[in-house]
């Protein structure tokens, strides 16, 4: 619901007729499962708050999600060898409007700090590309489409940009991004549910504030040292499997 919220907001004419309209059916189908439902599970304090605010149900727990590394490949050392120089990557399903616009917002805004950095590459990592987005490759974008392990690139690049502003709940690339050591640019939206108090991300909103703080972390290797650092330490605290397997075994019991 939240997302159609912001598609609403972001939309004008018949379009923003039809989105209230699709908005209205999934308040309803989503208040009618969370209410039946005899347990509840978000992914984080924030979806919890808004169900109960538009559903009116507070009973339930929030779980870590499974964000597809397991817990000994957080605690691996960080290879900056291996780091490729002025990198930046970019991941999401490409046939989703969320990341296709942020992907196409990227380019733009790398287009700006190729000016500042020459030597900067850029990788646009996700399935089902549209050719529009294709066409935007050249020597320094590079869109992928599906790759076997994303992984690869993330540990190749030297920062992770997700300039998003459509799409709600939690981003799971942005929890990929940070656990793998990653120093994560993103706005309101990429880290809602995670660190919204841009702790351990460093948050931009407007286009300028993303070309900005990438110029900064491109150039200033200390201090993507030390965000790198946090952010790991923050996903194994704040995500870890202990507290979701307990809730678990509390809810449903261990035999």
């Amino acid at each position: 619901a939240q997302s159609y919220m912001r598609k609403v907001d972001k939309s004008c004419g018949l379009k923003k007729i039809y989105m209230k309209n699709q908005l209205k059916k999934i308040l309803k189908k989503e208040g009618k499962y969370c209410i039946q439902a005899d347990h509840l599970f978000t992914f984080n304090q924030k979806d919890k708050r808004l169900i109960e605010k538009y559903y009116g149900r507070s009973s339930c727990e929030v779980l870590n999600p499974y964000y597809g590394l397991e817990e000994e490949t957080i605690y691996q050392s960080v290879d900056d060898h291996q780091k490729e120089p002025f990198s930046i990557c970019f991941l999401g399903q490409m046939g989703r409007d969320e990341n296709y616009l942020a992907a196409i917002r990227l380019i733009e805004i790398a287009r700006k700090v190729k000016k500042q950095i020459p030597e900067l590459q850029v990788y646009i990592v996700g399935n089902q590309p549209p050719q529009q987005l294709k066409q935007k490759e050249n020597d320094f974008i590079h869109v992928t489409g599906f790759v076997e392990d994303v992984d690869s690139y993330l540990r190749r690049s030297t920062i992770a940009v997700f300039p998003l502003t459509l799409g709600a709940g939690i981003k799971l690339k942005v929890l990929r991004s940070l656990a793998l050591g990653l120093p994560v640019i993103t706005g309101r939206v990429g880290a809602e549910g995670i660190d919204e108090e841009g702790d351990v991300i460093v948050m931009a909103e407007t286009d300028e504030e993303y070309e900005q703080k990438i110029i900064h972390l491109l150039r200033r290797e200390d201090f993507r040292k030390e965000i790198s650092e946090k952010g790991r330490l923050f996903i194994q605290k704040r995500f870890s499997w202990e507290i979701s397997e307990r809730i678990l075994s509390d809810t449903y019991g261990k035999g």
